[in-house]
C-alpha cells in the first residue's frame, strides 16, 4: 500500500493499491449466432455476456455494481488516458476462473438514447471481500477517497442509480448513486501524460463538475 504525497491535495488522502494482472478489453460485446436455443447461450463469450448484462442493468434497471468513492485511470492503447470517477466493476466466471474488470462509459456522438453506450475497461483484481485492486501491465491507477470511503481499499458494491441521466455543467453525462447523489461511471478520455498527478487532477475536476483542461 503506497500513499502518494502529491495526491494529498486539500488534505484529501488517497490509497493507491496495485496487483499484477491486467488486460485491456478491446470490444463492447461478443459475436452471437442467429439461431435460437441453448447452443447460442453456450457460444457467447462470458466476458462479453457479462458486459451486456451490466449495460442492461444500467440502462433498463438503473442498477450497477461500482467502486464508490474511488477513481480509476489507465493509459489507452491508441494514446491518451481514460479516467473514471466511481467506476463500474464486473466479475464473471470464465473457464480459467473468475475475471474482474472496470467499466467506463462515454456518451455516443450521435446523442441518441441510450446515451451511455461505450462500456468496457481493464482487468482488475476483486478479492473475496469485494476489495478492488488496480495495477498490472497496464498499471491501472486506482485511488480511494479515504475520508468518504472510511477505508484504504476500494470496494465493489451494488448501487441503485438515478432514474434519469445527469447532464453536468462540464459537459459530462452520467447516472448518480440514488442514495448519495455521487456520480457513477463518470468517464472522460483525455490527453496524458499518464502520471499520478495528472490522473488525480482529472479526478478532482470530475468530482467538482469542472471542465478537464487539456495540456499544451
Amino acid at each position: 500500500m503506497n500513499i502518494t504525497p502529491e495526491f494529498n491535495l486539500r488534505n484529501r488522502v488517497l490509497a493507491i493499491t496495485a496487483v499484477v494482472g491486467s488486460l485491456l478489453l478491446s470490444g463492447c460485446g461478443g459475436d452471437t449466432e442467429t439461431d435460437a436455443g441453448p447452443q447460442v447461450v453456450s457460444n457467447i463469450d462470458p466476458v462479453s455476456a457479462s458486459l451486456n448484462e451490466y449495460r442492461d442493468d444500467v440502462f433498463y434497471h438503473r442498477h450497477a455494481r461500482v467502486a464508490l468513492n474511488a477513481c480509476a485511470g489507465w493509459q489507452n492503447v491508441s494514446g491518451g488516458i481514460t479516467v473514471v470517477e466511481n467506476p463500474g466493476v464486473v466479475t464473471t466466471q470464465t473457464a480459467e476462473g473468475k475475471y474482474s474488470y472496470l467499466v467506463f462509459s462515454i456518451t455516443d456522438s450521435d446523442k441518441k438514447p441510450p446515451h451511455l453506450q461505450q462500456m468496457n475497461g481493464p482487468q482488475v483484481l476483486v478479492d473475496d471481500k469485494n476489495r478492488v485492486f488496480g495495477g498490472g501491465p497496464y498499471n491501472v491507477n486506482l485511488s480511494v477517497d479515504i475520508g468518504k470511503a472510511g477505508s484504504y481499499y476500494a470496494h465493489a458494491t451494488e448501487r441503485a442509480l438515478s432514474q434519469h441521466l445527469i447532464s453536468a455543467k462540464n459537459g459530462q453525462e452520467y447516472f448518480e448513486d440514488a442514495q448519495t447523489g455521487a456520480p457513477v461511471i463518470n468517464s472522460i478520455i483525455t490527453d496524458g501524460p499518464f502520471k499520478d498527478k495528472r490522473v488525480w487532477n482529472i479526478c478532482e475536476k470530475l468530482g467538482k463538475d469542472e471542465p478537464v483542461p487539456s495540456l499544451p
